[in-house]
């Protein structure tokens, strides 16, 4: 079985990446008490796991996260023949680790991943 990847082991690619900013709430549940009450029993709040706090994702912005070589490309085959590509940025040893990425979060230029950043952050290009 021969399968044909987007890129190789060596190739120069710009990565992009999805940043989430948390937000905190006080839980409406428990009103940050971190409790609720049934029946004279205080129980931890089953809304906000017992923190008196819930977290939403204020703010998601596709940016640029790294240009370097893929070290490795990792492919998955399942039984009906579909593929999934994954490609491994960074030498994997004792003091640095890989960042592992899909094939439509790597591109071969800065330019093409900016102008992809835009497009997924809803950004027109004038």
């Amino acid at each position: 079985m021969i399968i044909e990847t987007k890129y190789g082991v060596g190739d120069r690619v710009t990565a992009i990446r999805e940043l989430k900013k948390e937000k905190w709430e006080t839980c409406d549940c428990c009103d940050g008490n971190k409790i609720i009450n049934i029946k004279g029993f205080g129980v931890g709040c089953p809304q906000c796991g017992g923190r008196g706090l819930i977290t939403d994702f204020e703010e998601k912005k596709w940016t640029i996260d790294r240009r370097g070589e893929i070290d490795t490309v990792q492919v998955a085959v399942t039984y009906q023949d579909k593929k999934a590509i994954t490609y491994f940025l960074g030498k994997k040893d004792y003091f640095t680790c890989q960042t592992r990425y899909e094939s439509k979060d790597i591109f071969k230029d800065k330019k093409t991943a900016l102008k992809e950043c835009a497009k997924r952050n809803g950004e027109s290009n004038g």
